[in-house]
Formats: structure tokens, sequence, C-alpha cells
């Protein structure tokens, strides 16, 4: 039988079983006497005015001062070893701007002894503009992203999902800690869209993301801006044109009439007389004797009148005259249809997909 060996606690008295001492003493001493929690000596944190970013060997996103507070009280604080079960609980009031007191409840146990102790902490707050604000507003930037097309103007559509594209980006890069990913400026033209990038990093990730999503052809240039320590520092230009045709156009594409289903780095089709799928490249030298002869847009809806055979006869939406067309792949003999939409080309009318029938 395994002897139990006591002594006693030299502060109360008490005798305890030589396990359960802590530090000499007892569990319920221990808790008296000693520090069980410690608090930062020196609670000021320093925040960005601009951002709210808080420094902390660093500058460390952070939602608002209240959170910032809580974090470096979370960091500093240091909490015994010998409490177990710990739960610490950290809620903050924000008394004003420079000043806000932080109410903290340590609950846990000592050799079983459960233990709850309260406190409250001011934190003092100083403001410094952070690394990445001065860089802002000194209008600082490492590369450009130009956005153009090839024989047209970009739609609106696609300027407000590349910028968000863009925003999306430079926040994910901010959010793992890259303080140069941020824009400086973005421009807008008839023709396009500039945007300043304060990382090269970022401006390639958004240039693969928009190509990924629209295609297009890219060529990059650099210039010279400065040397430091002995490097060469460049500032790099991408230029994306997006190709010619969208989503929803109507091509003349060796001798056949293909509609545009979808768009990336390669376009996907449809082959309006046999409903085969064509998948083309986007960039420009491989759109080379492609002609654009309509728009869904432009479609109008009429009365499909017979089919018959390769051919089919409808109402022309302008004048109301009969007209017989090609028949496209998804009217058979046996169609119940009784409506159509077409486009007017330079040909005649034309059948087409509305948009969503991706059949």
């Amino acid at each position: 039988m395994k002897e139990i060996r006591k002594n006693f606690c030299p502060l109360c008295g008490k005798e305890v079983e030589l396990e359960e001492m802590i530090c000499g003493m007892c569990a319920e001493c221990y808790i008296k006497k000693e520090k069980i929690i410690e608090p930062p000596r020196d609670s000021k944190i320093t925040i960005c005015p601009r951002c709210g970013s808080l420094y902390e060997g660093g500058w460390k996103k952070s939602k608002s001062i209240e959170s910032a507070a809580i974090s470096f009280i979370s960091s500093k604080i240091l909490i015994s070893n010998e409490i177990d079960d710990v739960e610490l609980n950290l809620s903050p009031e924000r008394l004003n701007s420079k000043r806000v007191l932080v109410h903290g409840c340590l609950k846990g146990k000592v050799k079983g002894e459960v233990i709850e102790k309260k406190m409250d902490l001011l934190v003092h707050v100083a403001y410094n503009i952070c690394d990445r604000c001065s860089r802002i507003s000194g209008r600082y930037y490492e590369s450009i992203v130009q956005i153009r097309a090839y024989d047209r103007n970009p739609t609106k559509l696609e300027i407000e999902e590349i910028k968000k594209i863009a925003s999306e980006i430079v926040n994910n890069g901010y959010d793992r800690g890259d303080e140069k990913s941020f824009i400086t400026d973005i421009k807008e033209f008839e023709k396009g869209l500039d945007l300043y990038l304060g990382s090269k990093k970022i401006a390639k990730q958004i240039c693969r993301s928009v190509r990924s999503r629209y295609g297009g052809d890219l060529v990059d240039s650099a210039k010279l801006v400065g040397e430091k320590d002995g490097k060469k520092n460049y500032r790099v230009t991408h230029s994306l044109r997006l190709p010619k045709f969208l989503r929803g156009d109507i091509i003349s594409y060796e001798g056949n009439i293909v509609q545009i289903r979808a768009i990336g780095t390669k376009m996907k089709g449809k082959d309006l007389s046999n409903g085969k799928t064509i998948m083309l490249e986007s960039h420009k030298d491989k759109l080379r004797g492609m002609k654009k002869v309509g728009s869904i847009k432009e479609a109008a809806e009429t009365d499909l009148i017979t089919v018959a055979g390769k051919e089919i006869q409808v109402l022309d939406p302008e004048t109301g005259e009969v007209v017989t067309i090609s028949k496209p792949y998804f009217i058979d003999d046996s169609s119940e249809k009784n409506k159509v939409k077409v486009i007017k080309t330079d040909s005649g009318l034309i059948a087409v997909l509305p948009h969503n029938n991706d059949a």
C-alpha cells in the first residue's frame, strides 16, 4: 500500500498531501497569495486613425478600437500554469477616443479548487498612421492594370465585375498580411479602366482572375522608376484586352452560325445548325476570320409558322411578312413550339437561342 505523504501549509497550518501542494503551500493559500493572473504593465495600444489597424510589432488589421484593446490584452495577459480549465472572458467599454476599459473575468480550477477572478483594465489609445495608409495617401503604386477590349468598349457590367474582382483580391491580400495590397486609384474611361495598385503580386493575381473570367490577351511592360541599395525598382503596366465577342453574340465561323454561350479563357459556342458545342480560343489571333452578325440582345420573339425539312417559316417581326429561314437544331419537324426568337442580319433573319436556354 502506497504511503500518502503529507505536510502542513506554512501559511494557514492546514495539513495537505504533498502532491496537492503548490509552491510549498496549499491551493487555497496559493490562490490568495500568488498572482494567478497578471495583466500587462503598460496597457497602451497604437491605432491607425484611418483604417483602424493595430500595431503589435507590425501593423495588423482590426475591426475596431474595442477589438484592438481585447486583442492586446489577450496577447499580453499572463495566467498561471497551475490553473486548469481556464476560461477568460473580456468585454470592452469605450470611455472615449483615447481610453477603453476592459472588464475581465477568469475562471478555472487549482488542484480542484474552483476560482473566479474579476478585474478592470484601462487601455490607453494612441494614434499613428500605418505604413499602408501612408503609402495610399502618398499615391504609391507599383503596377497599373489597364482593361481594354478589341474592336469595342468594355461594357458597364464588365467594368463593375472587374472592379469587384480587384476589390476582393485586394481585401484577401490585406487579410493575409500584405500591407501593399491596396488600390491607390481607379480611372474609368469610355474605352476601359485603369487600376493603380500598391503590389505587383496583387496586380498579377487580378490579371489572372480577370483573364480566367473573360479571356483576352495580356501584354506586360516595365518602366525603371528608381534604384535603392543597388536594386532597380520597376513599375509594371499590365495591358489586358478583352475579346471582341460577348456572351450572347452571334458570329459567323467557318461558314457556320455560332451563338456564344460562355466567355472565359476559352469561349463556348453552339452551332445553331446542328447543336454542336464549339470551343474557341479567346486570343485575338485565334478570332481572326470570325465576324459578329448580331446579338441575343437584338432578338425579337416572333411566330413560328411551319417546319419543313431544313427550313422553317416565321413572321418577320418588323414587316409582318412570312419569311423562310434555315431551321435551327433546337426545332424539329414534330416541334410544338409556336414562338421563336430571331435576329435580323445583313443576310436575313436567323433563329437564335434565348439566354436562359443552354441546350
